[in-house]
């Protein structure tokens, strides 16, 4: 990324602005790039710094962050981008990766491959056009959240520096407890905790008790021409217990809405939950011995203020 943007004729303060690396390590990097042309791991060269070489190994990347270069190796060739003897070592596909292209190492980012779909921006135009009709204090949410002890999707690869590194997710792990929680801008509503996963009859069981909560101001938490939204998880629309859901909301004068599909970013509770979990992390050995009472306390612990900031990062403020 260094290498294109100095082709662009950018100055080094701009690049450096762009690739959040200091002016003297983006100046040190086009320095190599020109003066040592060709990298030549154990003694032998090779010219493994082209560009076919280095924007094939980007595009890999950029596509697939947590590929391993012993991986690129074999494409390298399968592509027929260089020949055996051309082909660049794995040490020496690290520094292209670390220095030609300026990536870092960091956590996955899984995304489903759905939302790259343009069916699926016109489903969130369209919800954020009608869910923006009612007031922020009007609009509740509620979502599940599993707590669970491993995860069998890789965490960590590359991506530019400054960027994230998104990749779809494979396969998600069973869960422990399961956080059922309702949140609106002022607070956490409501939340319960049971073993295990959730299911249509725990969630409908869950609104049953909801609807007789009471706010921090002793007022129930649902008003009439509120509008409550959720995912739309397999059992959110079970034949039976969504119209019985449905029903129950509908005695209250309140809406029930279902987002687009994979679209997390668009609920609040998911922000709760990743509050929720930092704090989790942070005395895991408690965690993992109390979870629940874990859960508990670091629920208790995200200030109310902090709801209206995630209302406005999610755009419904």
């Amino acid at each position: 990324m260094v290498l294109r943007l100095f082709q662009e004729g950018l100055s080094f303060r701009i690049i450096s602005e762009r690739t959040g690396l200091s002016k003297s390590g983006c100046h040190k990097i086009i320095k190599n790039l020109i003066e040592v042309p060709k990298l030549s791991p154990r003694g032998k060269p090779r010219s493994v710094s082209s560009d076919q070489v280095v924007k094939f190994i980007e595009y890999l990347k950029e596509k697939t962050p947590s590929i391993q270069a012993k991986e690129i190796r074999i494409k390298l060739l399968e592509h027929g981008i260089c020949t055996e003897n051309e082909l660049p070592s794995i040490p020496t596909i690290g520094r292209i990766i670390r220095d030609y292209l300026g990536m870092t190492f960091k956590i996955i980012e899984q995304i489903p491959r759905e939302t790259t779909s343009a069916h699926h921006d016109t489903l969130v135009n369209n919800f954020m056009s009608s869910i923006l009709l009612y007031k922020p204090e009007q609009i509740h949410f509620f979502d599940e959240c599993s707590v669970v002890r491993t995860s069998g999707n890789s965490r960590y690869g590359h991506s530019l520096l400054g960027e994230r590194a998104v990749e779809v997710q494979r396969y998600a792990s069973n869960a422990t407890y399961t956080l059922n929680l309702l949140c609106n801008i002022f607070e956490i509503g409501h939340f319960e905790i049971i073993e295990g996963a959730s299911n249509a009859l725990e969630m409908l069981n869950f609104f049953q008790r909801s609807v007789h909560e009471k706010n921090s101001m002793g007022n129930p938490i649902f008003n009439r021409g509120d509008v409550v939204v959720m995912d739309n998880c397999g059992f959110h629309h079970h034949r039976v217990y969504e119209g019985r859901l449905r029903n129950l909301l509908n005695q209250i004068g309140v809406e029930l809405v279902f987002q687009p599909p994979y679209s997390p970013e668009l609920n609040v509770c998911e922000y709760v939950f990743h509050l929720m979990k930092e704090k989790l992390r942070q005395n895991s050995s408690f965690t993992y011995d109390y979870t629940e009472l874990a859960i508990t306390r670091a629920l208790t612990k995200v200030e109310s203020g902090r709801m209206g900031q995630i209302y406005r990062k999610c755009g419904y403020v």
